[in-house]
């Protein structure tokens, strides 16, 4: 079973929370580790692909969007979104996975989300985590913080 962390970003817009989660996954990416960066369709994948080229602007986070079957292979971050996915040692998840689409990795970071729909997506997925036997733990990070 993977270890598995609920991020609550305070006092955040969409914006905010989604460059929290850029700085995580470079964070992540700079530790040596592969990410996934899940989201729920075409779209959202182009917001965070552009924003992974921008949040920063001294430092360069190397991604891609995932585009199929060993197309990235050479890509330590991938965005997948739909039934794309691929292997890496961390999911992000920012979009609805069911539990069972979140094994097979080692790490599970989840958002808490930022806005009443994707905070209440987030608190079903923090209790299908606890009837699947994980407890998972809970992070808060301030907007506004640049570590």
């Amino acid at each position: 079973m993977p270890q598995v962390d609920f991020y609550v970003v305070e006092d955040a817009d969409k914006r905010a929370h989604d460059v929290v989660i850029c700085r995580l996954i470079n964070k992540i990416w700079q530790r040596g580790l592969r990410v996934l960066l899940y989201v729920e369709d075409a779209e959202r994948a182009g917001e965070l692909d552009s924003l992974l080229w921008t949040f920063q602007d001294v430092s360069f986070v190397p991604h891609s969007v995932l585009a199929g079957a060993d197309g990235n292979a050479d890509v330590p971050i991938l965005i997948g979104h739909g039934s794309r996915f691929a292997p890496a040692d961390v999911l992000v998840n920012l979009g609805n996975l069911p539990l069972a689409d979140c094994q097979g990795y080692d790490r599970v970071v989840e958002s808490a989300g930022y806005d009443a729909v994707s905070r209440n997506a987030a608190r079903q997925r923090f209790r299908d985590w606890q009837q699947a036997g994980i407890n998972p733990g809970t992070q808060r990070v301030n907007a506004s913080d640049r570590n």
